[in-house]
Protein backbone atom coordinates (compact mmCIF):
# COMPACT_ATOMS: atom_id res chain seq x y z
CA UNK A 1 0.00 0.00 0.00
CA UNK A 2 2.76 2.43 0.94
CA UNK A 3 4.55 1.14 -2.32
CA UNK A 4 1.35 2.71 -4.49
CA UNK A 5 0.97 5.78 -2.25
CA UNK A 6 4.60 6.68 -2.78
CA UNK A 7 4.58 5.66 -6.77
CA UNK A 8 0.86 8.08 -7.05
CA UNK A 9 2.93 11.06 -5.23
CA UNK A 10 6.35 10.91 -7.45
CA UNK A 11 4.03 10.41 -10.76
CA UNK A 12 1.65 13.48 -9.40
CA UNK A 13 4.92 15.92 -8.90
CA UNK A 14 6.01 14.64 -12.06
CA UNK A 15 2.69 15.62 -14.10
CA UNK A 16 3.00 18.83 -11.94
CA UNK A 17 6.27 19.61 -13.07
CA UNK A 18 5.44 18.80 -16.95
CA UNK A 19 2.31 21.00 -16.96
CA UNK A 20 4.22 23.72 -15.12
CA UNK A 21 7.35 23.40 -17.72
CA UNK A 22 4.27 23.20 -20.21
CA UNK A 23 2.22 26.76 -19.20
CA UNK A 24 5.21 28.42 -19.22
CA UNK A 25 5.98 28.06 -22.67
CA UNK A 26 2.34 28.81 -23.42
CA UNK A 27 3.13 31.88 -21.56
CA UNK A 28 6.00 33.17 -22.80
CA UNK A 29 4.99 32.46 -26.73
CA UNK A 30 1.84 34.36 -26.21
CA UNK A 31 1.25 37.89 -28.05
CA UNK A 32 -0.64 41.04 -26.93
CA UNK A 33 -4.25 39.15 -27.85
CA UNK A 34 -3.31 36.64 -26.00
CA UNK A 35 -2.45 38.24 -22.63
CA UNK A 36 -5.91 40.38 -23.39
CA UNK A 37 -8.23 36.79 -23.33
CA UNK A 38 -6.53 34.86 -20.28
CA UNK A 39 -6.61 38.63 -18.44
CA UNK A 40 -10.01 39.03 -19.55
CA UNK A 41 -11.23 35.77 -18.92
CA UNK A 42 -9.50 35.95 -15.70
CA UNK A 43 -11.22 38.82 -14.34
CA UNK A 44 -14.82 37.41 -16.14
CA UNK A 45 -14.40 34.55 -13.96
CA UNK A 46 -13.58 36.58 -10.83
CA UNK A 47 -16.29 38.85 -11.55
CA UNK A 48 -18.94 35.67 -11.88
CA UNK A 49 -17.23 34.62 -8.57
CA UNK A 50 -18.09 37.94 -6.44
CA UNK A 51 -21.74 38.05 -8.23
CA UNK A 52 -22.36 34.72 -6.03
CA UNK A 53 -22.10 36.42 -2.99
CA UNK A 54 -24.88 37.77 -0.52
CA UNK A 55 -23.84 40.92 -1.70
CA UNK A 56 -23.37 42.15 -5.76
CA UNK A 57 -21.28 44.89 -7.21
Amino acid sequence: MWEFIQNTWVSFIGLMVFYWEFAIDCWNSMGPLEYAIVLGLIALGGFLLMQKGPKRI
